[in-house]
């Protein structure tokens, strides 16, 4: 994944609610799971793709009324890892791991598409809304292009 993706996700993890922060693992995990289907970057990609999905585990609620949904999620998720494990084992050549990477899509995008219905009811505030405020840029110099930050919140934490 490159540092402008990477900049990007963190952006919107921070103006996200809970479900959308579910949305934007899943979008990371596509991602993933494409780069690693082109070949470059295989490694990294599956490795990525196999941390976003422990994440996803992480984030299932196991309470007594989602226990059933949490449960079926936990089997795909647990599915889909297996399904990676498997393509990372197989010769770069070989047929067999763009199959099991394309298995892996069939199950990953209905499930980022109904987690994407979910995240636009889901009207709770940010998760990250009382994290620093940061407005950031890019500006050219002398010496090249440079990146700017500023804090805008700087009233933040316990007033004495």
């Amino acid at each position: 994944m490159t540092d402008e993706k990477k900049k990007a996700y963190s952006m919107r993890i921070g103006s996200a609610n809970p479900s959308g922060i579910v949305v934007i693992l899943y979008d990371m995990l596509l991602d993933d799971l494409s780069e690693a289907s082109s070949g470059e970057g295989f490694e990294e990609a599956i490795d990525h793709a196999e941390l976003v999905i422990s994440h996803l585990r992480a984030s299932l609620d196991f309470s007594r009324e989602c226990y059933e949904t949490s449960s079926n999620l936990l089997s795909l998720y647990d599915y889909v890892g297996r399904l990676l494990s498997m393509a990372r084992l197989k010769g770069e050549k070989s047929d067999e791991r763009g199959k099991l990477i394309n298995e892996s899509l069939s199950v990953i995008i209905p499930l980022s598409e109904a987690f994407l219905e979910v995240a636009s009811r889901d009207k709770r505030p940010a998760a990250m809304e009382k994290a620093e405020k940061t407005v950031a840029g890019m500006t050219y110099g002398r010496a090249g292009l440079s990146e700017e930050t500023e804090n805008y919140d700087r009233n933040r934490g316990f007033l004495a």
